[in-house]
């Protein structure tokens, strides 16, 4: 594998250009003195030109901070194609990713990442793991919440094909453009999404599908990449590589007390590092006082439970995730470290 010129890939329109930067300075930072050059390709969803100038300003600052040899490429995306397909987020940019075997027409290999992700490690090592593996995508496995597997049971209902331990999680991908360009995936994806406009994970499904259906060419990240906030307590320290802020709570605020007690302190990397980048924009948690002040009793409540031990059998799942959010010894304030040394 040719390790020079790497794509890492974004997509964003003009409502999420700050969480684009945070997420492309945390992977120039991740990468910090990194020998071999990068490729930076935004899939423009509708950003404004003078806002395009101001990222690229700030990303170009903080490219030669750390040392970073980068190039920035900006496609821009006519969004009308996607126009019967349903909303993530309020926007229809996921679906841009479907375009990168062909926007890429040079490229091998790339990496996407979502623009809800930290990165803190250099990412390069996963397209070594995609071709080390001879898989077309690898990705996060998507976790099950609860034993709750939405996207199985969609695709079950659907008649279509489900490898649960190899589907992954489509906001941070290692991609093969060439075997997919050879298998004329663009095609076959938007066939996909034409036929089930309104799946249960978007794009994210279709990529599943795609990968189910071309040899089962989907596989899984070794190590701690693209981890959901609730997957990051309870494990050894200084091995989280990359978080996936998925639920965007850090910037919007929890809406209930359950996940502000499971996310906040994952939540609170990302509003500390973005604070420190962009010290004059108020960056802050958002989530009600009435919210935080149920938090704290409920958390209050459950360590003296887990204190006295006191056998709770319909609160089990409840009690174990309480334990690991309370414990201290996993890797939120080693990662907390390494992500904002030199900032």
């Amino acid at each position: 594998m040719d390790n020079t010129s790497l794509h890492i890939v974004f997509a964003s329109d003009d409502n999420f250009v700050l969480q684009l930067q945070v997420a492309v300075i945390s992977f120039l930072k991740a990468c910090e003195g990194d020998a071999e050059p990068w490729i930076v390709d935004i899939l423009d969803c509708g950003i404004k030109d003078e806002t395009w100038r101001g990222v690229i300003g700030t990303v170009d600052h903080y490219a030669k901070r750390f040392s970073v040899k980068y190039s920035v490429a900006r496609h821009k995306i006519d969004m009308r194609a996607y126009e019967g397909y349903s909303r993530w987020n309020t926007s229809r940019a996921t679906y841009a990713r479907l375009e990168l075997p062909n926007l890429l027409k040079d490229a091998n290999y790339c990496i996407y990442s979502d623009c809800d992700m930290l990165f803190i490690d250099n990412p390069r090592v996963l397209v070594r793991q995609l071709v080390t593996k001879t898989k077309t995508i690898l990705g996060h496995r998507n976790p099950v919440v609860r034993g709750k597997d939405s996207d199985g049971e969609w695709f079950r209902a659907n008649g279509l094909p489900y490898d649960k331990e190899n589907h992954f999680c489509a906001g941070l991908v290692a991609m093969n453009l060439e075997k997919m360009r050879m298998d004329d995936a663009v095609h076959k994806l938007h066939s996909f999404m034409r036929k089930f406009p309104s799946p249960v994970s978007v794009d994210q499904s279709a990529l599943n599908w795609y990968c189910s259906v071309s040899g089962k060419s989907g596989g899984v990240f070794d190590g701690t990449w693209g981890l959901f906030p609730s997957e990051c307590f309870g494990i050894e320290p200084s091995i989280i590589s990359a978080i996936h802020l998925s639920c965007g709570h850090a910037w919007k605020g929890s809406p209930s007390w359950y996940e502000y007690l499971t996310m906040h302190r994952v939540d609170s990397l990302w509003i500390q590092f973005a604070s420190a980048l962009f010290p004059d924009q108020n960056i802050h948690n958002k989530t009600r006082f009435a919210v935080t002040a149920v938090a704290f009793v409920a958390a209050c409540v459950a360590r003296l439970i887990l204190a006295l031990r006191i056998p709770l059998p319909r609160k089990k799942d409840f009690l174990e995730e309480m334990r690991k959010v309370f414990t201290t010894d996993d890797g939120i304030e080693a990662t907390r470290k390494k992500l904002m040394d030199g900032v």
